[in-house]
C-alpha cells in the first residue's frame, strides 16, 4: 500500500488530466509540462531520500513522503472548488503546484527498495523487490478504469480519492515499528575485509549506469501506452466508435497488465529451460516485435492480443532482471550504499515520465497516423532496453565468477 501511494493517482487521472487541466485555464502544452514537473521533482525527491533517512530514519521518511504526497493530491483534487471561489488563476496555480509536491514528496519506491535489499532473505528478496517493481505498472491497468468510473461524478475525485488513501497509509506506517536501514549489525559486517569488486559510489558505477539508461527505455515505451493506443483507436481502420475509444485503450492496457501477472507467474518455469540471460533476450524480442506489430494492426482484436503478448514478454523479464539487479547491488557495494543504488534505478523510470510523452506529442502533432511510426520507434526503443539488461546479467555472471576464483570469501552470485 505504501508503493502505490507514489503512483497512484497517476493512472487514476490518465483519463481526465487533460479535460480537468483545460476546465481549469490550462493550455494542452502546459498540462503536459506538468507532469514533466512532477517526475523531475520525483527525480529530485531520489536524489534527497538516502540522505534524509540516514539523518533521520526510515518511518520518519516514510511518514513525511506518505503526508506530503497526501497533500499534493489533494491541492489538485481542490483546484476545481478554488475555480469557484477565485477564478481560473488560482486554481491553475494550486493545480500545478499540487503537481511539484507529489512528486517531491514520492520517493516511497526507493526507502522501501533499499529496506527490502536490507532486511530480506536472499530466498525471497528477489521477489519482493519484484513486487515492488510490478505494483506500479499491475495497478495502472486496473485504475485506468476506476479512474474513468470515479471521473463520471467530477474531474477532481479521483485525486481526493488519492489523497484519502495517502491518508489511510500514514496510519500504517506506526504498526510497521522501527524499521532499520540493515536487518543487523552483522549484515552490515558481512561485506567488511572483502575485496569488494567495485568501491566506488553506484552513480559512478558502469553497471548500474547500464541498468539505469535500461530501465529508461523500458518505461519511455510503457508510459506511452496512455497516449499511444487511445490515438491509434481513433484511426478509422479500428471501427471503434468516439465515445468508446478510452474504454477500449484502458481494457487494452487491463490486457497487459493481466500478461504480466502471468509473466511473472511462469518466468520460473521458462527461465529454468532456457537460462535467464536467454529467456531476457527472448523477452526482448517477443516484447519489441509486438509493440512494433501494433502498427501494421487494422482491429481491436488484434490490439488485444499484440498487447497481451507484449505484458506477457515484460512479466517475463522482469521477474529475472530484477533479482539480479539486487544480488549485483549486494555483490559490489556496501550497505549503506544500497539506497544511492536504487535511486540511480529509479531515476530512469522518473526521467522516462518526465519526457516520454511530452516527446511523443511532439512527434504527431495533429497527425495521428504518425502514431502507428511512434509504435514502431517505441518497440526498437523496448528491444534495445531488455538487451541491454541481457548484456548486464551476462556482464554480472563473469565478473562473479571471475571474482569467486580469486576470493573465496565473496558473496556467491545468483544464477543469472
Amino acid at each position: 500500500m505504501l508503493q502505490m501511494v507514489d503512483f497512484l493517482a497517476i493512472p487514476m487521472s490518465a483519463t481526465v488530466i487533460y479535460p480537468y487541466g483545460l476546465s481549469l485555464g490550462l493550455s494542452l502544452f502546459a498540462i503536459s509540462m506538468t507532469t514533466t514537473l512532477r517526475f523531475v521533482m520525483a527525480a529530485v525527491s531520489g536524489l534527497l531520500m538516502p540522505r534524509a533517512t540516514a539523518c533521520t530514519g526510515v518511518n520518519t521518511v516514510l511518514f513525511v513522503s506518505v503526508l506530503g504526497s497526501a497533500l499534493g493530491y489533494g491541492m489538485q483534487g481542490f483546484a476545481s472548488n478554488a475555480k469557484d471561489i477565485d477564478g481560473t488563476t488560482l486554481a491553475a496555480s494550486l493545480f500545478i503546484a499540487g503537481r511539484g509536491i507529489a512528486g517531491l514528496f514520492g520517493g516511497t519506491k526507493t526507502v522501501l527498495q533499499s529496506v527490502t535489499k536490507s532486511i530480506s532473505d536472499k530466498e525471497v528478496e528477489g521477489t519482493r523487490q519484484t513486487m515492488i517493481v510490478m505494483i506500479g505498472p499491475v495497478s495502472s491497468g486496473f485504475l485506468y478504469v476506476v479512474g474513468g468510473v470515479l471521473s463520471l461524478a467530477g474531474f477532481s475525485v479521483p485525486f481526493y480519492v488519492a489523497a484519502v488513501v495517502a491518508v489511510l497509509a500514514v496510519f500504517i506506517i506506526p504498526y510497521l515499528g522501527h524499521i532499520p536501514l540493515t536487518s543487523s549489525d552483522a549484515k552490515v559486517e558481512e561485506n567488511v575485509g572483502v575485496d569488494m569488486p567495485v568501491l566506488r559510489h553506484p552513480w559512478c558505477d558502469p553497471m548500474c549506469i547500464l541498468v539505469t539508461l535500461c530501465n529508461f527505455g523500458v518505461y519511455i515505451a510503457l508510459v506511452n501506452w496512455p497516449l499511444l493506443l487511445p490515438l491509434l483507436l481513433t484511426l478509422d481502420t479500428y471501427s471503434v466508435e468516439e465515445d468508446h475509444v478510452a474504454m477500449m485503450a484502458a481494457i487494452a492496457v487491463c490486457v497487459a497488465t493481466f500478461g504480466m501477472l502471468v509473466g511473472v507467474a511462469l518466468s520460473d518455469k521458462v527461465t529454468q529451460r532456457v537460462g535467464k540471460i536467454t529467456g531476457t533476450h527472448l523477452g526482448a524480442i517477443v516484447s519489441g516485435s509486438s509493440y512494433m506489430l501494433l502498427a501494421t494492426s487494422s482491429h481491436l482484436w488484434q490490439v488485444f492480443v499484440l498487447m497481451s503478448i507484449q505484458g506477457l514478454a515484460i512479466g517475463l523479464n522482469v521477474r529475472s532482471i530484477m533479482p539480479a539487479f539486487t544480488s549485483y547491488i549486494h555483490f559490489a557495494h556496501r550497505p549503506d550504499n544500497y539506497m544511492a543504488a536504487f535511486a540511480l534505478l529509479n531515476m530512469g523510470e522518473y526521467c522516462a515520465y518526465s519526457v516520454g510523452q511530452t516527446v511523443t506529442a511532439l512527434l504527431i502533432g495533429n497527425n495521428f497516423e504518425v502514431s502507428r511510426d511512434v509504435c514502431v520507434i517505441m518497440g526498437c526503443v523496448q528491444l534495445c532496453a531488455f538487451c541491454g539488461f541481457g548484456i548486464f546479467q551476462w556482464l554480472y555472471t563473469r565478473a562473479a565468477a571471475r571474482d569467486s576464483s580469486q576470493n573465496s570469501c565473496a558473496p556467491a552470485a545468483i544464477d543469472v
